[in-house]
């Protein structure tokens, strides 16, 4: 049976983590081959116990590394435990894991090295989020010649090639290493290496809070580091497998 991993980072998130993996473990209990990893990437709160409490995996990060740091090591475990599948979510509860079964379908099916869960267009945001977010879009689908709606979703399926190609990005030449645009370079990249990407519309809840990648004084220096990010990945070539070695 293909083993599918479900990975969650998560940074002061006592408030939430707990009823997102309460909803994951009901789905959970009639699919034998799904585990939950909750990645709590140095918590100043109950994050990890809370986790623990469910009777999942966890690991703790001893200081704050950032999203994507905490992704990463999620990765690092699905190589090392050999899971076919992984299913990035927050644990904010923004993302529905009831969406969960249709971002998985398309790899099971064998259609796609990648699925990105992007909002519907009555998702509720402040508009500076959502001008950033349908900018960047804009120009990830005129750069790739597809459409991408949703390029700065967190929510998405990789099969285990996209996950060790993610993990050998990160590891090489500072790639991936600004969460502002981690989500953005990462299609980039894979569109270089031209895997199959296909996006989904899922229902996704509305934030609590703003997110930790896009405060105040970090947005206003969105534009400058999307644009570095885009000429980077335009210029250079994209990193080979042999170079992870």
């Amino acid at each position: 049976m293909l083993k599918v991993l479900l990975v969650i980072p998560a940074y002061n998130e006592e408030k939430h983590l707990g009823s997102v993996l309460d909803r994951i473990l009901r789905l959970g209990e009639s699919r034998s081959n799904w585990d939950i990893l909750v990645v709590d990437d140095g918590s100043e709160d109950r994050t990890a116990e809370i986790a623990r409490s469910r009777r999942v995996n966890v690991i703790r990060h001893a200081e704050n590394g950032g999203e994507e740091a905490a992704i990463q090591t999620g990765f690092n475990y699905a190589l090392k435990h050999d899971y076919d599948f992984v299913i990035k979510l927050d644990g904010d509860g923004q993302h529905e894991p009831s969406e969960i079964d249709r971002i998985l379908d398309p790899l099971l099916k064998n259609e796609a090295d990648v699925v990105v869960g992007s909002r519907l267009a009555g998702y509720s945001e402040p508009l500076l989020f959502k001008l950033g977010r349908t900018f960047s879009s804009m120009m990830v689908s005129f750069l790739l010649r597809k459409k991408i709606a949703d390029t700065t979703s967190g929510l998405k399926g990789r099969t285990r090639m996209a996950v060790k190609y993610s993990r050998m990005l990160y590891l090489t030449n500072g790639n991936l290493h600004n969460d502002m645009v981690n989500d953005i370079e990462e299609l980039l990249w894979y569109a270089k290496k031209h895997m199959r990407i296909k996006e989904i519309e899922v229902k996704m809840n509305g934030r609590d809070g703003a997110s930790k990648c896009y405060f105040k004084t970090k947005l206003l220096k969105f534009p400058f580091v999307l644009f570095i990010t885009l000429f980077k990945c335009l210029l250079a070539r994209a990193p080979t497998y042999t170079q992870m070695q």
